[in-house]
């Protein structure tokens, strides 16, 4: 289990690190957004920049928010959600597993008992609407 958290953790690390602090994926996908990229295996959804609010369909992905003062809204219920970075808010309908790293990121889930983790400062996870 350390070993899988510890992965998980790298990951996040790298992503905040990849563009100046801000992760994406490319993708051959012209009709997303700039700041929203999906892998090639669909499974991972990469949400980026700064200053942006965006809703976006996670069902049945990992989906990963980079950046800062971010307010994305994720409908359907994720796998994996990964909040890296400053003062992002995230509403989620739920999700099997949250983990949040760096300084004043709050997450919101709706529903579900996810396994949380929590690593950088002031960072909240907590259910509610």
């Amino acid at each position: 289990m350390k070993r899988v958290i510890k992965a998980k953790i790298g990951i996040l690390v790298f992503l905040l690190f990849v563009h100046g602090g801000i992760a994406s994926a490319q993708t051959q996908n012209s009709e997303l957004l700039p700041s929203v990229a999906q892998s090639e295996t669909d499974s991972d959804l990469y949400l980026d920049g700064n200053s942006q609010t965006q809703t976006v369909d996670g069902e049945g992905l990992n989906v990963y928010v980079s950046g800062s003062k971010n307010t994305i809204v994720i409908t359907g219920n994720c796998v994996e959600l990964g909040v890296s970075g400053r003062h992002n808010r995230v509403l989620v309908d739920s999700s099997s597993e949250i983990i949040v790293t760096g300084i004043d990121n709050k997450v919101i889930y709706k529903t579900g008992e996810p396994s949380v983790l929590k690593l950088g400062r002031q960072n909240t996870v907590e259910i509610g609407e």
